[in-house]
């Protein structure tokens, strides 16, 4: 089915939401001291600046990195990008993006429960590193005191860099927040009351409007070059097997469909050219033909690659690029209240932040 057009970048905007996802992880490090290595504060030249220390093993929190992953690839594929960070999302693929993330927000903090679960024994996992952290500290600053006391103050002072569990329990958080265009600027549809003020300033300041359009504008514009560019890519690796004479496998097909499947979700200004290449190689080579016979008729291998070779030159025909971004270009306006909003909240040095948001509320 071909994507309808849309008559202009503020319809556009306007029919689709616009998501901001933050995860929060704990980092689980610790800035390095110089009494860490053995070494007075005065010692460490000027231009040197000390690394982190780990508090837990390294792959500890592998499991929760690994859903903040998989979420933040889910919407970066089925989605656009804003200059704030955001990612605008058409109304089609809206249900399918937002029930992901649900999922995704639940199974992160199971596995963040997991993590405090086994967060005193991946504690003391590391005491014999600290252990021999210390002796080796205290033998390069020069042996001071007996070996035991400066142990003992070396391990106090790690064990004061450990939160407890509620502190640690804290540290993580997954949350998004959704808005919409209109004609009279960013409407939120769910987010905190601390962003209006911040809204109505940005909305009387022509420049940062100004700003806004322009940049939104080159965003849209590599969407599109993007959405050529992922075509073209996939489609030229299976016309290099097929040229090949290799026979073709079930999953070439597999990333064909995929492939499809993705620009027509992100098809956000219903370009019909190569639009309308690709529904005619679907129902050629597609729907009509499979893999073994491709593979074993010469004259329908030869259909096929004639197939791939159209919807390759259809993708990377540069004057279908530019006539649509400077369709964009003519007709983005968003009127003299647009601007979005954005409020990035402070973080904690032992905190890592994956996406934006505008706001602490969860969804």
């Amino acid at each position: 089915m071909a994507t309808d057009p849309v008559s202009s970048p503020t319809d556009i905007l306007g029919s689709g939401v616009i998501v901001q996802l933050k995860v929060k992880l704990w980092t689980a490090t610790a800035e390095l001291e110089t009494n860490d290595i053995g070494m007075k504060p005065e010692e460490l030249a000027e231009h040197f600046q000390l690394g982190r220390k780990l508090l837990v093993p390294k792959d500890a929190l592998d499991p929760v990195r690994q859903v903040a992953r998989r979420a933040k690839y889910t919407l970066e594929q089925l989605s656009h990008p804003l200059p704030d960070g955001g990612r605008f999302l058409l109304a089609q693929t809206t249900p399918e993006v937002l029930a992901a993330l649900h999922d995704h927000r639940q199974e992160f903090f199971e596995a963040v429960e997991r993590f405090i679960t086994a967060y005193p024994a991946a504690r003391a996992a590391m005491e014999w590193l600290w252990r021999a952290a210390a002796q080796t500290a205290w033998e390069k600053a020069g042996r001071p005191d007996t070996e035991d006391a400066f142990r003992q103050q070396f391990l106090a002072r790690v064990a004061q860099l450990y939160p407890t569990e509620e502190q640690l329990r804290r540290k993580f958080d997954f949350f998004w927040l959704s808005y919409q265009l209109s004609l009279t600027g960013l409407r939120e549809v769910s987010a905190a009351r601390v962003a209006a003020d911040e809204e109505k300033r940005r909305q009387a300041d022509e420049a940062y409007r100004y700003e806004v359009q322009q940049r939104l504008a080159e965003t849209l514009e590599r969407s599109i070059g993007e959405l050529h560019a992922q075509i073209a890519h996939t489609f030229e690796r299976v016309l290099e097997h097929v040229k090949s004479g290799r026979p073709l496998r079930d999953g070439s097909l597999g990333r064909l469909r995929q492939s499809i499947e993705r620009f027509r979700k992100l098809n956000v200004f219903g370009d019909s050219t190569l639009e309308q290449t690709i529904a005619r190689f679907e129902q050629t080579c597609l729907q009509e033909l499979d893999s073994a016979t491709v593979s074993s008729s010469p004259d329908l291998r030869q259909v096929f690659q004639q197939g791939l070779e159209s919807v390759l030159a259809a993708a990377t025909a540069a004057g279908e690029v530019n006539v649509l971004t400077g369709r964009l270009r003519r007709q983005f306006d968003f009127g003299d209240d647009d601007a979005p909003m954005e409020d990035a909240d402070a973080e904690d040095a032992d905190e890592a932040v994956i996406g934006a948001a505008a706001s602490t509320s969860a969804p």
